[in-house]
This record gives C-alpha cells, sequence and structure tokens, in this order.
C-alpha cells in the first residue's frame, strides 16, 4: 500500500473560502494575504490523503 498526501493553502475573506486559488506553501499564501485588504482574512488549510492498493 501506498500512501501520498497533498496539502492546499486558500485564503478566507470575511468568511469565505476563495477557491480561484490554491497555494502550495504556507509561505505563499502569507505572501498573498499580505496584498488582500481585508475586514476579516485567515488562511484555511486542507489536507487530502489517498491510499493506493495493489491488486
Amino acid at each position: 500500500m501506498e500512501r501520498t498526501a497533498e496539502i492546499k493553502y486558500y485564503l478566507v475573506v470575511n468568511g469565505v473560502i476563495d477557491r480561484s486559488v490554491s497555494y502550495e506553501t504556507a509561505k505563499e499564501v502569507r505572501r498573498a494575504a499580505k496584498n488582500i485588504k481585508a475586514e476579516n482574512l485567515s488562511i484555511a488549510v486542507e489536507k487530502f490523503t489517498r491510499d493506493f492498493f495493489e491488486i
């Protein structure tokens, strides 16, 4: 069995996740967040795990 994990970072602007752009690293999303003018800004992290089985 092989397992892979994929992590995506998204900006959350005023309580809404902006899925139009995903970021690969935390550093990238923090840099992008500095350019956003919003009242409420946070970062969402999604982790996907896939398992592969040999048949």
